[in-house]
């Protein structure tokens, strides 16, 4: 694109300028939106659209790619994750029957259980993988999927070692970031608290199924529209017998918070063409 002011073209090489969604005609004061346009570009933090020399929009700019990487901070997800999951030293069963540990640390299988450092209660004592094992199994074949933490408590009476558990976690939230990295392309150059909404869906449910189920909420991602993406940010909250997961349900409000908290570092990129919408959201 042939560059039409020395301003544009400051913005575009400091990365100041993005792409956003295109207004309804008449939705600006004083500029016509051309038939057909999609996008505009716009300057960061203000979000004005930016102008041609003869006060028109640009109607074919060229996409911006955003190339600053926001660093996540794990410190604040780790102090998050520890009401939303629990800081639990012994197995047991999640709602979807895995068997899990520690900061809701997943264990595949009762190898990988074995690889673990559990103590006996109370004790520096090692336990014998093959206790372990036993462990594993009985945890995993409780029925007791969904039943609070407690519920287990005494059913091993095996530990694992507090230094595990922080190791666990911060090597399953490098593991995700990789996965999320890799499922969205655009997902270093994502706000700080849009990336932490990110981890947080993933952490729960799988990067997989995050990053291929849910095409509403992909393509809000894609248009970097928060607003949408925090309205679509909503896991069930109510299983098939009616009851209320209240853990859930306040999980759902802290990342939409989150989601919502980019748009102050990425104004522009909310739909003007949606009104304002009051979301339930708890400050993360």
């Amino acid at each position: 694109m042939e560059m039409q002011s020395p301003k544009l073209e400051r913005l575009l090489t400091n990365k100041r300028a993005g792409w956003a969604n295109i207004p309804k005609t008449g939705s600006i004061p004083g500029v016509t939106t051309p038939a057909g346009t999609g996008s505009i570009l716009v300057e960061k933090v203000t979000g004005c659209i930016i102008l041609s020399d003869e006060g028109k929009p640009f109607t074919r700019p060229e996409k911006v790619s955003f190339t600053w990487a926001a660093r996540i901070d794990v410190d604040r997800y780790r102090q998050k994750v520890d009401d939303f999951e629990g800081h639990v030293t012994y197995m047991y069963l999640d709602i979807k029957g895995n068997v899990t540990v520690g900061l809701g640390h997943l264990i595949r299988n009762a190898a990988e259980a074995k690889q673990l450092r559990f103590f006996e209660r109370g004790t520096t004592n090692p336990v014998h993988p093959a206790h372990i094992e036993n462990a594993f199994n009985k945890v995993l074949n409780s029925r007791l999927a969904g039943s609070k933490h407690t519920a287990f408590k005494d059913m091993t009476h095996i530990d694992l070692d507090l230094d595990e558990i922080e190791n666990l976690f911060d090597d399953d939230v490098m593991q995700f970031i990789h996965e999320l990295n890799h499922k969205f392309t655009d997902f270093e150059t994502y706000p700080a608290s849009a990336q932490l909404g990110m981890l947080d869906l993933a952490y729960n449910m799988g990067t997989t199924r995050f990053a291929e189920g849910f095409p509403v909420f992909r393509d809000a991602l894609k248009f970097r529209n928060w607003l949408k993406v925090a309205e679509e940010s909503h896991r069930k909250e109510v299983d098939e017998e009616g009851n209320v997961n209240e853990g859930m349900q306040n999980r759902n409000k802290v990342v939409r918070g989150w989601f919502l908290d980019a748009i102050k570092d990425e104004p522009f990129f909310v739909n003007p063409d949606r009104p304002p919408r009051r979301l339930s959201m708890i400050p993360g």
